[in-house]
């Protein structure tokens, strides 16, 4: 159909998002990424899509594009999708 979205391949994207800023701790992939992953993952739960919501692993396993010191946690990310839902009209 035309204007639909596929809310499995929806929900999909939005937690390789997640997971992708979750698992770099580079400040300048986290920076380009933070409004994008945030409205995606917006508007996918409006959709009525799981995302998921994982704690990242602590340590250096599993990250990529790790920049020293390690950038903060996932938190920035949450608290950006806790704004949007508030700002964002249905």
């Amino acid at each position: 159909m035309a204007g639909c979205v596929d809310s499995v391949a929806l929900g999909a994207f939005a937690t390789a998002l997640v997971g992708r800023y979750r698992d770099t701790g580079h400040a300048v992939i986290r920076s380009l990424s933070l409004g994008f992953t945030a409205t995606v993952v917006v508007l996918a739960e409006r959709a009525g899509v799981s995302v998921d919501r994982s704690a990242p692993v602590s340590g250096l396993e599993g990250k990529r594009d790790v920049q020293v010191p390690l950038v903060g946690g996932i938190d920035e990310l949450w608290s950006l999708v806790a704004e949007l839902e508030r700002r964002m009209p249905c």
